[in-house]
Formats: structure tokens, C-alpha cells, sequence
């Protein structure tokens, strides 16, 4: 305990008055006559002990009282840690509003940001009038870099909404120290209100500082409930239209409450194509298959939704995909064009497949194909090489099939460039291939799921055989995935990623004599996969805040045009960044698309490829941090000075007064000294 005024101490000498009083006044005794004392004698005793228990009982208490009272006048308190530092001059106040999209979750006092907003008014008024004010937020804004007057800061909290934006929390502080160093080198104290989620409050990234006065507020919704759309992807790498495709649906309860029957629509181009139900207890999640057919060969825009209160920004989610009417492959032969090949992709219309003899190869076109299969050449030249490896860089797929009598040297050159393993001497023995890796892309529709949804074949599952193989050898293993191994774990075929293409690499020749492969049943299905998966991905949908390149086809805008970014409702439009990178575009939205939906890219007026924008569900998981882990988060991170205030009926400048200048005990010892005169007075009329 601490006095603000201790001068006010000395009075205490005023305690030496009642004990006077008491040794000079009840030591006086009145005569009183009485005719027979013969009566008294029995109790003589007891009534001048009972007599002197009293006077030492209001003693006590007219000291007691005196005491309190000048207690309460030198003004005591119990310091606060945070009172080791003292305020000199004008402070700067920080004060963080966390306005995401979480913040929109309702108590018993109204959303969280209000509650938020209406608490930063409060800290404002527990302030000095001279300090000044940093108003931050989840938005990068410049205001936030200039500190303000009460005033104006006001003004500000008034005006904050919330944003789509989600920051870790541990970027919020390190961009608000960065402001204040060049401000104000010195302490100064930082109110964080928030509702601290676990996926964006990250104190144990926050540095030391032994200087800073952090105060935390945790504000907490009344029920922690949520249902949203986590994720979606189609089952097919490829959507042609006519064709049923298939989006699977990802949606989570992320409350404390069973949910039962909520609806879950599919919308295409605006119009309604599947409606499902789902229900999920508390915490689970599941995946809801929607099955459509579209029409139309251009880019669709579809969204998925749902209905779920009060936290809404996650009810939606946005996506765009382009249909496939023809996929051109290009097959580069060391002899005769292969009719294997031939018979594969010629009875599908899917494909469009050129045969070309490894003479003939026009290097200018090799970009226009997805995928390009090299069958049986027995070397690759150096200007083959060049290009091939090109290709691949820039998001190509490439299909060997070895010769049966090739130049070792020429591959190993090829294959030691792309970071492949080189083929080694061949092996004639009969193999039979024995494992497959079902959970790779290539396989994961080939085979029938059983009833738990997984693939398992049978002992006797009739799979191709290897006459003859290469052995593929690396100095550190192979750096790759096999996709089907032989009896001695020799692999028949591997698939390597090599940036943003994908080799796939077959151990034996495309031949009748080399491998049963060409006749076996399981070729058209891994033909068409490797085909399929080679064609580029159009991302079904982007997040917004971000500055991820957007990837669009090559051919849609010329290098030397600019393109620009339109909302499909046209409210907003803006022209990115970009860049040609020879395969597709680059587009760089820098950050600039802040709202979910579609949008279209456009050149010239004309629109073209259709991307989709969801916000970041980061925010859609309510699980908080409680008081008792912000504090054992904070201790280990070497957090000196921190408090935890409280959303209760107890005011914020009464919490922030306490805390800066610690809990005033003036109230409480006036009471004391207000309880002592009473008992006195108790006393003198109880024990008569």
C-alpha cells in the first residue's frame, strides 16, 4: 500500500487524544452511599472487570476510527506494475480495433465491433487531454500513421467498419510500433480490443518489450456459432460441356450447436442447378457432392450457398471454371506413328491428336499443347532439349516413352537437366506390375470405391507386365513419385515435377514386345488422365487482401495490350500488374480486390476469362483465447507490462484509472472509519 499524500500521516499523533482521555476520565469514581453493602460484595468483582472490557472496547474503536480517517486522508492505493514507469509529457495512445469479419458475432450488449467502438470512446476519455491517438486497424490506412487529438479520434472510431481483411495480430503490432518509434521513441501504452481468435491471434510471435503497456480487452459473443462453406473442388480435373460434373462441397459447424436441414444451393450463370440439405452436430464437418450439367462452353460463374446467422460474410462461396470442348496432344515419334496412341485418343472426341516424326518438329508450336508424349526416339538433340525444357518450365506436361535401343548419353544429358533419373541398363525378366499409388490424381477415378469411399483391389487384380524395363538410377534417390511399381519395386512409371510443368516418366518402350501396356484395358484410362491432368488448371477461385498472381491463358491477352479487372456487377474496375510469362498471364491484383464475387478480365471492352473471389476463411472458426492464455502466452513471450481489462458494468476509464495509477483505497478506509464510530456506539449502548 502506497499514499499519495503520506504527509497527511502525522496526524496519526491525534490517536494519543482518546487514549488520554481514557486513562484520565473512566479512572474517576463516583461515591455512592448505601445503607447495607453486604449485598455488593459478591459482585464487586465482576461488574469492575465487565466495566473495564467496555472502556478498552470503545478505546479500541475511537482509535481504529482516527486512524481509518487519516489513512483516508493521505490518500492510499495499491500500485499497479505498470506505475513503475511515469508519465512524462505527451503520451501516445495506440488503440487497435479489431474490425474483421468475426467481429460481427453478437453479445448482450450488440456486435462486437460496437462494443469495440463504444470502449475506445470510453479509453479516449480516461486519457489526459494532451495525449495524442493512433487509431489502427485490420485496414492498411494512412490516417493510421498520424497521431490525432481526442477530437478527431472520435471521429475516426465512429467511422470504422468492418473490412475483409484478417491479419495476424502479430503484424498489427509490428506495424504500430514501427509508427510510434519514429513518433515517439519512449514508452507508450497499446489497447488491443478484439475477440483474440486462435487462427489470427498469434502472441507467441510477438518479440520481448520491456517498454510498451499493452492492455488487452477480449470481447466474447454470446454463442459461439458458425456453419460455412470451408471449401469446394470439382471430381474431374476436366468439365466438358453436356457432361455431368461433379463439385464437391466442403461445409463446416464450427458453433456449440447441432444444425439440422440447412439448405445448400448450387447457382450457375444464375441459375439454380442443385439444392441439397445438410445437417452436422457441433464441431463436424462434411462433404456434399452436387452434380450439374452445363451447357455452355464458356467460363461459368457459379457460387454455392447456404443461410446462417448472425456471422454471414462465409454463407457464399464464389467460383468460375472454363469448359474443355478439345484437349490437343501432340505425339513426337522415333519411327511410325504409334497406333496404340492412335486408337486411344482418336476415338474421343475430347482429343485433338497431331502425329509428328522427330524431324519435323516446329519448335514455335510446341507451346500450344498441353501435353506432348515422346514415343520411342532414340535420342534427343540438344535444340529438342532446349525447347522441351521450356516448355515444362512454363506449366507443360511431357510423356516419355523410351526406344528400346537409345542413346544414353543424349538422355542422361536431357534427364540430368530437368533433375530426372537417368535410365540405367535393361532388365528382360517378366515383370508384373504390383503396386499402385491410388491416391495419386492419375488413379483416384480409375478404380470403384467401396462403401467407405476407399479403393481396395483385389489379390488377383490383373495389372500390365513388363517384358523389359530400364533400371532408372539417381546419386540421391529418385525425386519423384512412383505412380505404378513392379515386383522388385522397380519403378514402371514416376511422375516429377520440374516448376510449374510435370514429367511423366514410363520405364519401358511403348511396345507390344516390351510391355502388355498397349492392349492392356488399364492404358486408355492412364492415357487420358495423364492427358487430362496435363491441361492448366483454371484456379476455381482466388481470396481477396491478397496480392496472389492470377493465371490466366496465354492467348487471351497479348503481351504488348493491357487488361483490365471488372466486376461482373460493374460497380468497381481497376487495370493490375502484368506479366507474360510465354505459357499464360500473370496478373498482380496488389491487394486492390477487397470484395468477394465475380469478376471478368477484360481487353479492349470485351470480356474474357471469369475469376472468382471469396474472403478468407480464417475468420469463420470462433474459437477464442481466454483471459488465463493470453496471460501464459504473454509471460513467455517477455510481455513486462500488460493488463487484462474486462467487458463488464465496471467503466473503462475506472479499469484504465486503477490500472495506471493503481486501486485507491480512500472509499474503503472512510467506510472503516465510519463502521468504527458505529461500533463504538454499539457499545456505549449495549453494555450499560
Amino acid at each position: 500500500m502506497v499514499f499519495s499524500n503520506p504527509l497527511f500521516l502525522i496526524a496519526l499523533v491525534a490517536l494519543a487524544i482518546p487514549v488520554l482521555i481514557h486513562l484520565f476520565n473512566f479512572r474517576r469514581y463516583k461515591k455512592l452511599y448505601f445503607t447495607n453493602v453486604r449485598f455488593l460484595s459478591a459482585i464487586k468483582q465482576e461488574t469492575r472487570k465487565r466495566s473495564e472490557l467496555r472502556q478498552l472496547l470503545i478505546l479500541l474503536s475511537r482509535l481504529l476510527a482516527i486512524a481509518c480517517l487519516v489513512l483516508a486522508f493521505a490518500q492510499p492505493y495499491i500500485p499497479s506494475p505498470l506505475q513503475q514507469k511515469k508519465r512524462t509529457g505527451q503520451q501516445i495512445v495506440s488503440v487497435y480495433i479489431d474490425n474483421s469479419f468475426s467481429m460481427e458475432s453478437i453479445n448482450g450488449k450488440g456486435s462486437l465491433l460496437d462494443v469495440a467502438k463504444m470502449k475506445a470512446l470510453e479509453i479516449a476519455s480516461a486519457c489526459q487531454p494532451s495525449d495524442q491517438f493512433l487509431l489502427i486497424t485490420n485496414d492498411i490506412n494512412v490516417r493510421e500513421n498520424i497521431p490525432v487529438s481526442r477530437e478527431e479520434f472520435t471521429d475516426m472510431v465512429k467511422e470504422v467498419e468492418l473490412s475483409p481483411v484478417s491479419v495476424p495480430l502479430s503484424s498489427v503490432l509490428l506495424r504500430e510500433k514501427e509508427t510510434v518509434r519514429n513518433l515517439h521513441p519512449g514508452g507508450h501504452t497499446i489497447y488491443l480490443l478484439s475477440d483474440f481468435q486462435k487462427t489470427t491471434a498469434d502472441l507467441s510471435s510477438l518479440p520481448p518489450d520491456t517498454v510498451a503497456n499493452y492492455f488487452f480487452l477480449p470481447l466474447t459473443p454470446g454463442k459461439r456459432n458458425n456453419v460455412y462453406i470451408d471449401t469446394a473442388w470439382f471430381e474431374s480435373p476436366v468439365q466438358q460441356p453436356g457432361q455431368p460434373s461433379v463439385l464437391k462441397v466442403i461445409i463446416q459447424n464450427a458453433g456449440e450447436e447441432d444444425v439440422e436441414k440447412i439448405p445448400v444451393k448450387l447457382i450457375i450463370d444464375g441459375k439454380l442447378k442443385s439444392v441439397s440439405a445438410v445437417s452436422l452436430e457441433a464441431g463436424a464437418r462434411a462433404e456434399i457432392p452436387m452434380t450439374f450439367t452445363n451447357e455452355s462452353g464458356k467460363t461459368a460463374l457459379g457460387n454455392v450457398e447456404i443461410t446462417d446467422n448472425p456471422v454471414i460474410f462465409d454463407n457464399d462461396l464464389y467460383f468460375s471454371f472454363s469448359p474443355v470442348w478439345s484437349l490437343p496432344v501432340l505425339a513426337i515419334h522415333g519411327g511410325d506413328d504409334s497406333p496404340y496412341l492412335n486408337a486411344a485418343f482418336g476415338a474421343d472426341s475430347t482429343f485433338i491428336l497431331t502425329n509428328v516424326q522427330e524431324k519435323r518438329i516446329d519448335y514455335s508450336s510446341l507451346q500450344r499443347y498441353p501435353v506432348i508424349l515422346l514415343d520411342g526416339l532414340k535420342e534427343i538433340s540438344s535444340g529438342l532439349s532446349q525447347e522441351l525444357s521450356r516448355y515444362v518450365r512454363n506449366g507443360g506436361s511431357l510423356i516419355i516413352f523410351p526406344a528400346r535401343d537409345l542413346n544414353h548419353e543424349s538422355y542422361r544429358s536431357f534427364f540430368t537437366a530437368m533433375g530426372l533419373p537417368v535410365f540405367g541398363e535393361g532388365d528382360t525378366a517378366a515383370r508384373r506390375v504390383d503396386k499402385i499409388d491410388l491416391e495419386s490424381p492419375v488413379f483416384s477415378d480409375v478404380f470403384e470405391k467401396n462403401a467407405s469411399g476407399k479403393v481396395v483391389l483385389p489379390e488377383n487384380t490383373d495389372l500390365p507386365t513388363a517384358f523389359f524395363h530400364f533400371l532408372l538410377t539417381a546419386s540421391g534417390g529418385i525425386n519423384g513419385k512412383v505412380l505404378l511399381s513392379l515386383e522388385n519395386n522397380d519403378p514402371f512409371l514416376a511422375s516429377f515435377t520440374n516448376d510449374r510443368g510435370q514429367i511423366y516418366l514410363f520405364s519401358s518402350p511403348l511396345d507390344p514386345a516390351m510391355t502388355n501396356l498397349p492392349k492392356h484395358p488399364l492404358f486408355v484410362p492412364v492415357m487420358f488422365k495423364l492427358a487430362l491432368l496435363s491441361q492448366a488448371q483454371h484456379q476455381l477461385y482466388y481470396y481477396t487482401g491478397t496480392n496472389d498472381p492470377l493465371e490466366i491463358p496465354g492467348d487471351s491477352v497479348p503481351e504488348k495490350e493491357s487488361c483490365k479487372i471488372k466486376k461482373s456487377d460493374g460497380t468497381f474496375e481497376f487495370i493490375p500488374e502484368m506479366r507474360n510469362t510465354g505459357a499464360s498471364i500473370l496478373l498482380f491484383p496488389h491487394n486492390q480486390i477487397q470484395e468477394a464475387g465475380h469478376y471478368l478480365v477484360e481487353r479492349n471492352g470485351v470480356p474474357g476469362t471469369g475469376l472468382a473471389f471469396n474472403y478468407h476463411r480464417a475468420e469463420s472458426d470462433p474459437l477464442l483465447l481466454t483471459g488465463n492464455e493470453i496471460k501464459t502466452m504473454l509471460s513467455k513471450d517477455g510481455i513486462r507490462y500488460f493488463a487484462l481489462l474486462k467487458d463488464n458494468k465496471t467503466p473503462m476509464t475506472t479499469q484504465v484509472s486503477q490500472i495506471m495509477h493503481g486501486k485507491p483505497l480512500i472509499k474503503l478506509f472512510l467506510l472503516l472509519s465510519l463502521l468504527f464510530i458505529a461500533t463504538e456506539i454499539a457499545i456505549i449502548r449495549i453494555m450499560r
